[in-house]
């Protein structure tokens, strides 16, 4: 016990003189007894020489790093005010659909991108799955807080057609997804855009085009587990569920909440379970429609509000709407930091993405979700 203790106190007044600037190194005792040690042979030549605890392993390389630095130029002169602001205003004023961040940290096509990036406040599609963006609408597994795997949150399908992917057209960013997909045997492409608001309302866009020579007119169906009951007028339903804690790291499952789940769209009607638009896109022409659904709570109100808000918006004024609201929290609530290093720059920015997907604010009563914290997303 006396040689572990002399041992600590060593190696402690080492590191002691280590941190505050001092001359001493590491002990004797730290270097490896033989050239390799048992068990570190796998180190050689990446972590140490074999011959002791100490390798230079050099500065990492970057790859792609001309792409990064386009990317991360703000595109506004500095100011100690509030470059993020600066450089929001002047995306607003370009259009407000093409923003810094998701320039920054959007990925294009199908390779390291299956994890959706858009999430509400405790709404999110959890987990990396092409489900996410293979099917129309948010399909993969939904989460609201807890073990509570909801599954699809709605889907947007064409009955009788089968609806591929364009997986190269694929773009996912931190406010809002889109791709392309071809509508079966119908000659018609579909471009979609998705988003999920702060307060939990999941948005999706699409704008069917047909190049072909004649109109072509099929359905459009929107539908959700989760939402199977006739809601208010003709073209909504509505669900209950309730969902639990999973406190304890799941050992203890209560419930702690009711979540309604909602789901409209213009020009739909309710049939039976599902929402239906009979739609016919012209010639060389195009159609646009939205599909809105959200998940809402008695703590939070404010989702309710939000969905008849999206619902009656126009597609693409929905889309605007949304991405800007995103992209104009961010702006506030994030500081701009510019280092030399544009991978460590990017890096950065990745950084305070992540802590924002991997926040839940449920404000649900209790114990388990009553403030907002952070979650492995």
């Amino acid at each position: 016990m006396s040689r572990r203790r002399v041992r600590r106190g060593t190696v402690w007044v080492a590191l002691t003189a280590l941190v505050v600037g001092g001359a001493v190194g590491l002990p004797s005792s730290a270097q490896a007894a033989s050239p390799i040690i048992p068990g570190n042979e796998g180190d050689v030549g990446v972590y140490t020489d074999g011959l002791n605890h100490v390798m230079d392993i050099g500065d990492p390389t970057y790859s792609n790093t001309g792409d990064v630095v386009n990317q991360l130029k703000p595109g506004v002169p500095f100011t100690a005010s509030s470059m993020q602001q600066s450089i929001f205003e002047k995306d607003l004023a370009a259009g407000g659909t093409d923003y810094y961040l998701d320039r920054v940290l959007g990925v294009q096509g199908a390779i390291g991108s299956a994890v959706l990036m858009t999430r509400g406040r405790s709404l999110y599609m959890r987990g990396a799955s092409n489900n996410n963006f293979t099917t129309m609408g948010f399909a993969g597994s939904a989460y609201v807080g807890g073990p509570n795997n909801l599954g699809n949150l709605y889907t947007v399908t064409v009955p009788g057609q089968t609806v591929s992917e364009v997986n190269a057209n694929r773009f996912n960013a931190p406010s809002h997804a889109k791709s392309r997909y071809n509508i079966g045997t119908t000659g018609v492409t579909a471009d979609l855009t998705k988003f999920m608001t702060y307060d939990n309302v999941a948005v999706t866009a699409i704008t069917f085009n047909n190049p072909g020579e004649a109109a072509a007119t099929f359905t459009v169906r929107a539908a959700s587990p989760l939402a199977t009951q006739a809601g208010q007028g003709t073209a909504e339903l509505t669900g209950t569920r309730t969902i639990t804690s999973g406190s304890n790291n799941g050992l203890v499952d209560t419930a702690w909440d009711t979540i309604r789940t909602s789901l409209t769209g213009g020009g739909f009607t309710r049939t039976g379970t599902n929402l239906d638009r009979e739609v016919t896109v012209p010639a060389g022409g195009s159609l646009s429609l939205s599909v809105v659904g959200a998940v809402s709570s008695a703590t939070l109100p404010k989702t309710v509000e939000a969905y008849n808000s999206y619902a009656a918006l126009s597609p693409a004024e929905a889309v605007r709407t949304g991405i800007t609201a995103f992209n104009r929290q961010w702006a506030q609530d994030v500081p701009y930091i510019d280092v030399p290093d544009p991978a460590l720059e990017k890096a950065i920015v990745y950084r305070w993405w992540g802590e924002r997907y991997n926040s839940l604010d449920a404000n649900a009563s209790g114990y388990a979700y009553q403030y907002p914290t952070t979650i492995e997303g």
